[in-house]
């Protein structure tokens, strides 16, 4: 009798260990994750915010200002794309966020 109980214990234990070390790494990776939404969010914002700042071209003299509008909504809409493939758990390129938020922010 105490055999099956003791065997039974041993099985728990393992289970549940199995299971805590399963979460560990997909948790902490879920919070690196957030983490990188987040500074992807401030970034969007702060480009956001530039965009806003940057004079609308009025005639052909002004090219210099739409492209540089242009870079800003280009980037800008790159940074919501990672966004969105990291919010729904898709693959995302490192070298698109070091491109985005630069190596040494990531």
């Amino acid at each position: 009798m105490k055999r099956p109980i003791f065997i039974l214990l041993v099985i728990g234990a393992l289970a549940s260990a199995q299971s805590a070390s399963a979460q560990g790494p997909s948790s902490n990776a879920g919070q690196r994750g957030d983490e990188l939404v987040s500074r992807l969010e401030s970034r969007e914002a702060a480009l956001s915010s530039k965009l806003a700042r940057t004079p609308v071209p009025q005639g052909r003299g002004d090219s210099d200002k739409a492209i540089r509008r242009h870079q800003l909504r280009r980037e800008r809409q790159q940074i919501q794309g990672l966004i969105e493939k990291l919010q729904t758990g898709q693959r995302v390129d490192p070298a698109d966020i070091d491109r985005l938020l630069g190596p040494a922010r990531r």
